[in-house]
């Protein structure tokens, strides 16, 4: 089996119990071990010492909240996906802002099931490599167009020099 290391970044215990007793019913086999913060803090200090597959990111912590909270998360974090958990429908508003901002999706926390939150699990690990892969390439084709160029004006010059020496003789 596969086990993915899930960091849930949730304030509330009751939320928390029932996000970990979700990811134990795996529809698909998978198993997760869920590692629990409850503030932005000591998610912060476990993002900086463990390695996770995924974030699960309540919206609303009593150190940060919203978009801002998303922004802090990828400044310590910016490689593991994060799925958003909402509980209201403000936040399920800002969590569509999250997704510009490199969420990879967002769940409400009422309609959450085993099914739906390790769906949400996968595909955004799955996004995420997807998107990490495209930055590299791209990358990749920035340096390649650069070397074509310096290579270019390099046999310019030499073309150059070729063309003086002929004359010279």
């Amino acid at each position: 089996m596969n086990e993915k290391t899930i960091l849930l970044i949730e304030d509330n215990l009751g939320d928390a119990r029932l996000v970990e007793e979700a990811l134990k019913e795996s529809p698909r086999g998978h198993q997760y071990l869920v590692d629990h913060a409850g503030t932005l803090a000591k998610a912060s200090e476990r993002l900086t010492s463990d390695t996770y597959h995924a974030i699960l990111l309540d919206f609303k912590l009593p150190d940060a909240m919203g978009t801002e909270l998303l922004s802090r998360i990828h400044k310590v974090a910016g490689k593991i996906p994060v799925v958003i958990l909402t509980g209201t429908f403000k936040e399920e508003q800002q969590s569509r802002e999250a997704l510009q901002m490199g969420a990879q999706d967002y769940l409400h926390k009422g309609e959450v099931t085993p099914y739906l939150l390790e769906r949400a699990i996968q595909y955004a690990i799955e996004r995420k490599q997807v998107e990490e892969r495209l930055i590299l390439e791209r990358a990749e084709g920035l340096a390649e167009k650069k070397r074509s160029a310096e290579l270019q004006e390099a046999y310019e010059k030499l073309r150059e020099k070729t063309r003086e020496l002929e004359k010279a003789y």
